[in-house]
């Protein structure tokens, strides 16, 4: 006969709970520290999530520490029908991504969020996406304001302006937002270039129901020759500039003060498919980048000649990118005049050091760093979005 099993005893581990329930908790002067040596991305997303350090991470003198040893934006490629809507554009910063980036977008990641719509127009991390399906799915709506970062939309109707685009008239879209100096998340002004004057409807991130319309006119020339092509430079304050097809001028528009204007380019070929218009890194100067085959010069317009005269443009450098497009395709000069190799696309980084060219007869786009002096071929179907991590901490909402 074997021997009665032993009694489990019941209080051996009768003070485990209490040992497993001690917590460690940081001093608030430690976390922060913490937050301060980190990428200014963790703190933003610090601040999104944790409402015990919203307050000091919101607190000005942080934010200026912060910025010293921190990259004030990242830069991301917006692939329109690819797997994974937003990429970093930096392949060794791919752990990055996927460590940092919102936990929204990777969950979403498989949702066919563009599915019917088209990018048409971006600014500071956000795109204006336009319906591409007809007839339109029930309860959907013409446009949208995406921000890829947070996976959030806010869908506007069509605005009243847009039924007088025609062969005459040229109808645009702007995006500002709150890094331009606006007191909102977003402003989406609708345009309608017709010939000398313009109409201009704006709807807010407050308010996403379009105002009234306002026509403004101008006499010197015809407004509808811009370049439908490309992003409108957009100065700080709320100046856009926007290139023309043909002749020497740069149209402009103050948000504010609802005045139209000129301003003359400096002594370039003008192909406005070969030029693309930037700003300087604090927003307040005007940036010129002309690609003549190979060669690409960054011109910077001086503040004493901003109401116009080509006297106040400085060249600032030529860059010459002939042997890294040769190396990314060989046979570029096959069938091509040889000064309109490549041409820039409508988007980039706000300063200009980062932009996309298309090469002539080639698939894909080109992402070239002009500071680093890096090329990389991407996804023909690709928009080229900054994202603002300094704006976004700055305007965050202490109580959310």
């Amino acid at each position: 006969m074997s021997p009665p099993k032993r009694e489990r005893s019941t209080n051996i581990c009768a003070s485990t709970p209490t040992t497993l329930g001690i917590t460690t908790t940081l001093p608030t002067d430690i976390l922060l520290e913490i937050m301060a040596r980190t990428d200014l991305l963790t703190v933003v997303r610090g601040a999104a999530v944790c409402k015990h350090l919203r307050g000091d991470i919101l607190c000005p003198s942080f934010i200026r520490r912060v910025i010293q040893q921190a990259a004030p934006s990242i830069l991301a490629l917006l692939c329109v029908y690819a797997e994974r809507p937003l990429t970093l554009v930096y392949s060794t910063a791919a752990s990055f991504f996927h460590n940092h980036l919102s936990p929204y977008m990777l969950r979403n990641a498989d949702k066919d969020v563009l599915g019917p719509y088209y990018p048409v127009a971006s600014r500071g991390g956000l795109v204006v996406l336009n319906m591409n399906a007809w007839p339109k799915s029930e309860g959907s709506l013409d446009l949208c304001v995406y921000d890829p970062m947070m996976d959030s939309c806010t869908f506007l109707s069509k605005p009243p302006d847009e039924t007088e685009s025609s062969i005459c008239n040229e109808h645009k879209y702007v995006l500002l937002t709150a890094a331009d100096g606006i007191d909102c998340s977003f402003m989406l002004l609708s345009i309608v270039f017709n010939r000398s004057s313009m109409k201009v409807c704006t709807a807010t991130s407050s308010s996403p129901t379009w105002g009234p319309t306002t026509c403004v006119t101008h006499h010197d020339f015809t407004w509808w020759l811009i370049n439908s092509y490309k992003d409108p430079a957009v100065l700080r304050g709320g100046v856009i500039h926007w290139l023309r097809y043909t002749g020497d001028q740069i149209v402009t528009y103050n948000v504010r003060t609802r005045m139209p204007g000129l301003v003359k380019l400096p002594p370039t070929k003008h192909n406005a498919r070969q030029s693309h218009l930037a700003t300087s890194p604090n927003g307040n100067m005007l940036k010129l980048l002309d690609v003549d085959g190979s060669k690409i010069s960054v011109w910077l317009l001086l503040p004493t000649s901003a109401e116009g005269g080509g006297n106040g443009w400085a060249l600032q450098t030529v860059i010459d990118i002939e042997e890294k497009l040769l190396f990314l395709y060989p046979n570029i000069h096959v069938g091509v005049d040889p000064d309109a190799l490549v041409e820039f696309k409508g988007s980039g980084k706000r300063s200009g050091d980062m932009v996309l060219l298309e090469a002539r007869y080639e698939e894909g786009s080109l992402v070239i760093d002009l500071k680093r002096r890096e090329m990389n071929a991407q996804n023909q179907r690709s928009t080229l979005l900054e994202v603002d991590l300094l704006s976004r901490l700055q305007n965050m909402k202490l109580f959310s």
